[in-house]
C-alpha cells in the first residue's frame, strides 16, 4: 500500500449528524467527513458485501482502482454508490458498529445515504422522476381520476416504453394495480385523512415531503394514541418509518409526538401474537393450507428487531409449518421501478426467489405488500400477506383442506 495514503479514523468526525434539525447535517463539508470515515470502516470490516451494489461498488474501487485509498473516491463515484442504496437496512442490521447497539464508532450507512441524499436533493434539485415516485398519494389520485385507465394502459406496451422515456421506470416492471376506492374513504367511520408515510419523498432525499405528510398523520392519530390506542401498519415499510424514522427526522413538538407515536406503533402480527392467550383472539380455523407455507421475512420488519409474528400466527393454523427466507426480495420501495434498478432487483433478489422456490410449498407469504409483487413476477407465484391466509382459514372454503374438529376437546 502507498506510504502516502493518509490515515482515516474510525472515530466519529465533528461532523457526525443524523439528525436534520442539526446544521451540521447539511454541511457539505461536514457530510464528506463522514462519508470517508463511513468507507473506511466498512471497507475495513466487508461483512456488509452480499447485500445492495452499493458495497461492492466501493470495494471493487478501494481494490482495483485506489489501492484501498478511500480519500480518492470521487463525487461521481460516491453518488453512483449512494444511488445504489435502495434502503433495505439490512446492513444497519448487520453493523457491529451501530449507534443503535451503543458503539462508539456510531456509524448507521442507511441514515448517512439519506443525509447525502437529502443534501444532494437541496443543493441540486430532484428529478421528475423521484418527484413522481416520492409522490405517491398524488399519483393515485391521478390513477383514480382515469377511472381504470390508468390500470389498463400500465399494461400497454407502447405506453410503458412513453413511460420509461419520460419518467425512467422501467417498461418491464409489473407496477401495483391503483384501487377504485382508498382504504381511506373504506375505513372512513374510523379514521380518514391519512397519506403515506413519507418513505418514497424520503429515499429521494425530499425531507420537506416527508415532514408535511408526517405532521399529517400524526395529527389525525395523536388523539387515538393519547387515549391507548395501537397504531397497525399492514406494510413494513411504513410502521418503520413511524416506530423509526420520524422520532429522529422530525423537529419540535412533532418530534415529541412522534416519540409518543413510536410506542404505540405495531406490526398487524406483532399486535395479533400479542393477544394470543386473550378470549378475543379467535383460532376457530375451518380449514387450512397444510403442510409447509413458504414464508418470507421483509427487510424492514427484520430493521425493527421485532421477530416475525406474522409467521409464528401461521403456526396457530392446524396442520400449518412455515418455512422462512431471510434473503431480501430487491423490490425496496421505487428502486426496482426504475430503469436503473430493475434489474438489479432481480440480482439481488434471486436468493429470496431461489428460497421460497426451494420450499414446495403451495401457499407463499410475506408481510410485504411490495415483496409479493416483486415474487409475482420474477418468482411466478404471489405471496398472501399472513393477515389474509389467517382471514381465509376462518372459512370453509377458504383452504382446500378443511379443520376437523374434536368435538369433546373443543378443539382441531
Amino acid at each position: 500500500m502507498d506510504d502516502s495514503k493518509r490515515p482515516v479514523s474510525y472515530q466519529p468526525t465533528a461532523g457526525l449528524s443524523y439528525d436534520p434539525t442539526e446544521a451540521k447535517y447539511w454541511d457539505p463539508e461536514a457530510l464528506h467527513g463522514e462519508v470517508v470515515r463511513t468507507f473506511e470502516i466498512c471497507h475495513g470490516c466487508r461483512l456488509c458485501f452480499k447485500f445492495c451494489d452499493a458495497f461492492p461498488t466501493l470495494f471493487g474501487l478501494l481494490d482495483r482502482v485506489y489501492d484501498g485509498d478511500v480519500t480518492k473516491v470521487t463525487a461521481g463515484e460516491t453518488d453512483r454508490i449512494a444511488d445504489q442504496c435502495f434502503q433495505c437496512k439490512l446492513c444497519e442490521v448487520q453493523c457491529p458498529y451501530t449507534v443503535r447497539d451503543g458503539h462508539e464508532y456510531q456509524l448507521d450507512f442507511p441514515r448517512l445515504i439519506h443525509r447525502y441524499e437529502a443534501v444532494r436533493a437541496r443543493t441540486k434539485g430532484m428529478s421528475l422522476r423521484d418527484r413522481v415516485l416520492g409522490n405517491p398519494d398524488q399519483t393515485a389520485k391521478l390513477a383514480r381520476a382515469s377511472l381504470g385507465l390508468a390500470n389498463v394502459m400500465n399494461r400497454v406496451q407502447i405506453f410503458r416504453w412513453l413511460l420509461e422515456k419520460l419518467l425512467g421506470i422501467h417498461r418491464d416492471k409489473l407496477l401495483p394495480d391503483f384501487a377504485s376506492s382508498t382504504f381511506e374513504a373504506w375505513a372512513a367511520r374510523c379514521v380518514k385523512g391519512l397519506q403515506c408515510c413519507g418513505m418514497p419523498a424520503w429515499e429521494h432525499g425530499d425531507l420537506d415531503s416527508l415532514r408535511r405528510q408526517a405532521r399529517n398523520n400524526l395529527e389525525i392519530l395523536m388523539p387515538f394514541v393519547e387515549k391507548g390506542a395501537k397504531v397497525l401498519a399492514i406494510n413494513p415499510t411504513c410502521s418503520m418509518m413511524m416506530r423509526r424514522e420520524y422520532p429522529e427526522l422530525l423537529e419540535g413538538v412533532s418530534r415529541d409526538q412522534s416519540r409518543r407515536l413510536a410506542q404505540a406503533v405495531m406490526d398487524p402480527g406483532e399486535f395479533l401474537w400479542s393477544i394470543r392467550e386473550e378470549a378475543r383472539f379467535n383460532t376457530e380455523f375451518a380449514s387450512t393450507p397444510g403442510g409447509k407455507v413458504a414464508y418470507h421475512a421483509p427487510c424492514h420488519l427484520r430493521a425493527q428487531a421485532v421477530g416475525f409474528k406474522g409467521r409464528d400466527l401461521l403456526r396457530k393454523i392446524p396442520g400449518v409449518t412455515p418455512e422462512m427466507t431471510m434473503e431480501c426480495c430487491g423490490h425496496n420501495g421505487t428502486f426496482a421501478m426504475t430503469t436503473g434498478g430493475f434489474e438489479a432487483s432481480q440480482r439481488v433478489g434471486r436468493k429470496a426467489f431461489d428460497g421460497l422456490k426451494s420450499t414446495e410449498a403451495e401457499v407463499w407469504a410475506t408481510d410485504c405488500p411490495l415483496a409479493a409483487l416483486q415474487f409475482a413476477q420474477h418468482a411466478g407465484r404471489k405471496p398472501m400477506h399472513p393477515m389474509s391466509i389467517l382471514a381465509r382459514a376462518y372459512r370453509e372454503d377458504g383452504f382446500p383442506t378443511p379443520v376437523v374438529r374434536d368435538e369433546t376437546r373443543g378443539d382441531a
